[in-house]
């Protein structure tokens, strides 16, 4: 990935204004911001924390100036919580989000999609909020076995463990 700064823009893009949740602003994953326009944020300069650290790998300088996200359908990150997540421990994964449905079918995002699931893990999020993971075989495997481990070690504690009141 990219590590020097990108001169992209947000611009008329405000895809990230949308899928996440933001608990400081009561807004739920996937339902526009109260605060969003056409013009932008209305309030950029005061924007909490999860909204001013966020950036989208387009805006960073990945993948072609006409993948913007709100051109393809498809926001693509690396967030924190997957990466510093156990269950992805050691491989390498992409968020992808969907903007609206049916946009993983366009041709540009099935050909991006494609070309990072050769690679790495890719775990792409409808804009329902189902979960597909897909990539290379033992990658996904390995990250549904530790999934299925951590559930099944949560369900069945240990004897003599007990849980705090």
């Amino acid at each position: 990935m990219h590590t020097e700064p990108s001169p992209r823009r947000c611009d008329a893009c405000f895809a990230c204004c949308d899928y996440p949740a933001i608990p400081e602003l009561a807004k739920p994953a996937y339902q526009l911001c109260q605060h969003a326009s056409t013009a932008g944020c209305a309030i950029y300069a005061a924007r909490p924390g999860p909204c001013h650290d966020y950036r989208c790998l387009w805006l960073d300088g990945e993948f072609e100036p006409g993948d913007r996200p709100d051109r393809i359908g498809l926001a693509f990150d690396q967030p924190t919580l997957i990466a510093e997540h156990p269950d992805y421990a050691g491989v390498q994964v992409i968020c992808v989000r969907e903007l609206w449905e049916g946009a993983p079918r366009g041709e540009r995002a099935k050909d991006l999609l494609l070309r990072l699931s050769r690679a790495m893990v890719v775990r792409l999020v409808s804009h329902g909020g189902r979960t597909q993971v897909m990539g290379p075989r033992a990658m996904v495997e390995l990250v549904a076995q530790r999934a299925a481990d951590r559930k099944e070690a949560a369900a069945d504690p240990k004897p003599g463990r007990r849980d705090p009141p």
